[in-house]
C-alpha cells in the first residue's frame, strides 16, 4: 500500500523541518524578541518616568517582527528549475501534490504564528500592563491577514527584484499604518467586516498561487 505525504512531512522535505519545529521556532523567536523588547523600553520609561509610549514602540516591532517571519516563510519555496533542487522536488513520487501541500503546510504555519504570538503578546499585556488594549491587537491581526495575501500574490510577479521592492514599501506601510492603531478603543463594525474579507482572502490567494505556479513555473 502506497503512503502519501502528509502536510508536515511535505513541509519537511522542502525547509528540513516539520510543521511543529517550524511553528515553535518562529513562534518562541519572536515571543522572546517581544518580551526582551518590552522589558528594554520599559526599563527606559520608568527611568524616564515616560511610560505611555511604551506599548507603541513593543507593538510596532512585534509587527513588523511578524511580517519579517512572514516573508520567510511565504517569500520563497519557487524552486524552478534551473535552482538546485527544482528537479528533484519535480521528480518526487508525488510531484506537484507533495508541493501544493508543502505550501498548505507552510500556510498553516504562518496562521499558527499569528494566532499564539497575538495570544502571547495578549497575555504579556496582563502580565506586564503596557498599554496596549485588545481592540488595537485584533486589528493587527487582521493587517497581518492581509499581509499573507499580498506576500502570496507577490509570488506571482516574475521580477524577483521587483517583488522585493514591494515586500519592503508594504513592510514599510504596514509599520506607519499600525503605528497610528494602538489608541483605538474598540472594534468598529467596518474592522469586522475588513477582518472577514480578509479570512476570505488568505485561502483564495493561497489557490491563485498554486494554479499560477503551477501553469508558469512547475511545468516549464
Amino acid at each position: 500500500m502506497n503512503k502519501t505525504l502528509t502536510l508536515s512531512q511535505a513541509v519537511k522535505l522542502y525547509t528540513g523541518s516539520s510543521i511543529g519545529r517550524l511553528t515553535v521556532k518562529f513562534t518562541g523567536l519572536l515571543f522572546a524578541q517581544t518580551c526582551l523588547t518590552t522589558l528594554i523600553f520599559a526599563v527606559i520609561g520608568w527611568a524616564e518616568g515616560k511610560t505611555d509610549r511604551i506599548s507603541d514602540f513593543v507593538s510596532l516591532i512585534f509587527l513588523v517582527s511578524l511580517m519579517l517571519a512572514h516573508m520567510f516563510l511565504l517569500g520563497g519555496h519557487l524552486f524552478p528549475r534551473s535552482v538546485p533542487g527544482g528537479k528533484f522536488f519535480r521528480s518526487t513520487k508525488e510531484g506537484f501534490a507533495g508541493y501544493q501541500k508543502m505550501r498548505t503546510g507552510v500556510l498553516l504555519v504562518s496562521i499558527l504564528i499569528l494566532v499564539l504570538s497575538f495570544g502571547g503578546m495578549y497575555l504579556l499585556n496582563m502580565a506586564v500592563p503596557i498599554g496596549t488594549n485588545a481592540a488595537a491587537y485584533v486589528i493587527l491581526l487582521i493587517v497581518s491577514l492581509y499581509m499573507i495575501s499580498f506576500l502570496n500574490f507577490l509570488q506571482m510577479l516574475p521580477n524577483e527584484g521587483l517583488a522585493n521592492i514591494l515586500r519592503i514599501t508594504a513592510l514599510t506601510l504596514t509599520g506607519i499604518f499600525s503605528a497610528g492603531l494602538f489608541t483605538v478603543q474598540r472594534v468598529e463594525w467596518w474592522h469586522w467586516l475588513a477582518g472577514a474579507v480578509a479570512l476570505l482572502l488568505v485561502p483564495l490567494s493561497h489557490l491563485i498561487l498554486l494554479r499560477h505556479y503551477r501553469k508558469y513555473f512547475w511545468n516549464t
